[in-house]
């Protein structure tokens, strides 16, 4: 039974309150949008070995997660923060070719320079090893010492430590010789030792 273009399923999950329906259907349609022009890198399993591990499955979330905004991240400085994968003129062969290589960037291999053995090996220079979860503050320090050492498309990264953000070091890692170098700022946050606060 169609409640619009909803099922019943998903008018019960979305509230009973009729009225509520169609706010809640474009906050969905916002969603589904927001969905189509993400780059997702989830779990997998089978990948190539690191060390023992074939997969990332119940350590590997927050390196998931980190891979994700950094791939985002990359196509915001590439193509723009506006852009987005339709079927239009915006997708030249240039436009593909830039998606493909940031996509690269995070194979499940030694040879992508964002890949999971990767970021797990300069995780290992501090003590943390394949199968350890890793922290916020952590994945964190690691993104930005790893972004600085590769460069991709001439970025940094910056950790705001405490939540402090030094505007002298940030001018310093965005300005060279050669010009602008765009900054990615991590602010680590934890809402709640176990669970979010309530003003959260």
């Amino acid at each position: 039974m169609e409640v619009g273009s909803l099922n019943v399923i998903e008018a019960i999950a979305l509230g009973e309150n009729e009225t509520e329906i169609p706010k809640k259907r474009e906050n969905k349609k916002d969603i589904d949008e927001f969905a189509r022009h993400t780059i997702w890198i989830t779990y997998r399993k089978n990948m190539p070995l690191i060390k023992e591990k074939t997969t990332d499955s119940g350590w590997g979330c927050m390196i998931r997660s980190l891979q994700m905004v950094l791939a985002q991240t990359f196509l915001s400085i590439v193509l723009g923060n506006n852009w987005k994968y339709e079927n239009n003129c915006m997708n030249t062969e240039r436009n593909i070719f830039h998606i493909k290589s940031i996509i690269n960037l995070f194979g499940d291999s030694t040879g992508s320079l964002f890949s999971i053995h990767r970021l797990v090996a300069r995780a290992s220079t501090r003590g943390v090893t394949e199968g350890q979860w890793w922290g916020p503050s952590f994945a964190s320090d690691i993104a930005a010492e790893h972004i600085n050492e590769m460069r991709v498309f001439r970025t940094r990264g910056y950790v705001a430590k405490l939540g402090s953000i030094v505007g002298p070091k940030i001018e310093e890692l965005s300005k060279d010789e050669v010009g602008f170098n765009p900054c990615i700022i991590f602010v680590p946050l934890r809402l709640g030792p176990e669970s979010p606060e309530n003003e959260f």
